[in-house]
């Protein structure tokens, strides 16, 4: 079986020789090339043209409060296209009736609510803050905090050690993201946010952001935990072959979150009645939900395809791109300070991603 490498391969030391380059993860039988060309693609296209639908829904009267109705359309979506695959025909046997049915799961349930309620907050929270002064670029810096969040919370409650790189790395993003709030908050590019009302609005939408940035980090942990204590395939007593399971993973943590949306119920209704009396709109909601799916499968089925450089590497070029087309296209106040903000968030992930990689490159190279 020939093998290819996808987007970058190190060189590693081992008894004090450097050897060669090699692939870890990212030596994959040709076969999975294609899987990884297009989970890529899902990503680049569909986040990228996620974020750009989502800044012109955000253009239209009454929509900037709009984000529980939004991330409700997010988990309805990825839901139903999920359970299309989920549900299958399980033929009758002499002792049981046959019948439809959900194909069987690799992960408990009662691991699955802890994903569920960590995954619903992040993501209700995040677009919650576009109703409090947000911008779309400042919302794309501040996400870049997750890397820091990550690294404490790893090294507090998972025990985990990080090299001298990692922690630079870290401290590069944490001032580039402190550089950003600061910019934003005292920009004469902001002059708009001046005002005691919109300033305070500022900040509590940098504070939801934070409370953001903690619930994905902890939801990752989280996650991590769960997947290293499940097998990766297998099949029931009936030959059911189950998700694959980024796939489960993807499709439960929404399925299982829509009806805590009810607690929003009259927002959303409110919402969605705004939006279905444009078709303009409407349209701009549909392709929103679609593009969500899009860029969620891509990223989940990439960071099982893949390693975490080249996963970081591609979500850090998306989110480049998101921002530099955010702010051409429509006008988003950036003053020098947010490109150096911007620079040092997004240098210090990539350094992270490198020094990552060094850490884990295995001590043999395979041949064949």
């Amino acid at each position: 079986v020939y093998k290819s490498c996808s987007i970058l391969c190190l060189p590693f030391t081992q008894g004090g020789i450097v050897h060669p380059v090699q692939c870890r993860m990212s030596e994959v039988p040709a076969s999975q090339a294609g899987q990884i060309a297009l989970s890529i693609v899902w990503i680049i296209g569909g986040c990228l043209l996620n974020v750009l639908v989502l800044e012109q829904i955000l253009q239209y009267p009454g929509t900037k409060t709009s984000g529980n109705m939004l991330t409700f359309g997010h988990f309805v979506f990825i839901a139903a296209e999920g359970l299309r695959h989920a549900i299958v025909y399980r033929p009758g046997t002499a002792d049981q009736v046959g019948g439809w049915g959900l194909r069987p799961r690799l992960i408990p349930v009662n691991r699955v609510v802890w994903l569920v309620a960590l995954f619903w907050g992040s993501n209700v929270t995040n677009n919650l803050a576009f109703g409090y002064q947000i911008p779309i670029p400042l919302h794309t810096v501040l996400r870049s905090a997750q890397l820091s969040t990550s690294m404490f919370l790893g090294f507090l409650f998972a025990g985990n050690k990080y090299s001298l790189k990692q922690v630079l790395s870290v401290v590069l993003v944490t001032l580039g993201v402190l550089l950003a709030v600061h910019a934003s908050m005292d920009s004469s590019a902001t002059k708009e946010v001046k005002e005691e009302e919109d300033g305070r609005s500022l900040g509590i939408g940098i504070l939801i952001m934070v409370s953001t940035v903690v619930l994905s980090s902890t939801n990752g942990l989280v996650q991590k935990f769960v997947i290293t204590q499940i097998p990766t395939e297998g099949k029931s007593e009936s030959d059911i072959d189950p998700l694959p399971q980024w796939k489960e993973v993807m499709l439960y943590t929404h399925l299982l979150g829509i009806p805590v949306f009810l607690i929003f119920a009259a927002d959303i209704w409110t919402h969605i009645l705004l939006f279905v009396s444009d078709w303009t709109l409407l349209g701009l909601w549909i392709i929103n939900m679609v593009t969500q799916w899009t860029c969620i499968s891509g990223i989940y089925k990439l960071a099982q395809l893949t390693n975490v450089l080249t996963l970081t590497m591609v979500i850090t070029i998306r989110k480049l791109m998101s921002l530099l087309l955010s702010v051409y296209f429509f006008g988003n106040p950036f003053t020098h300070l947010h490109w150096l903000a911007v620079l040092l968030c997004f240098g210090g992930s990539v350094m992270y991603a490198l020094a990552s990689q060094r850490m884990t490159l295995p001590p043999k190279l395979k041949t064949t």
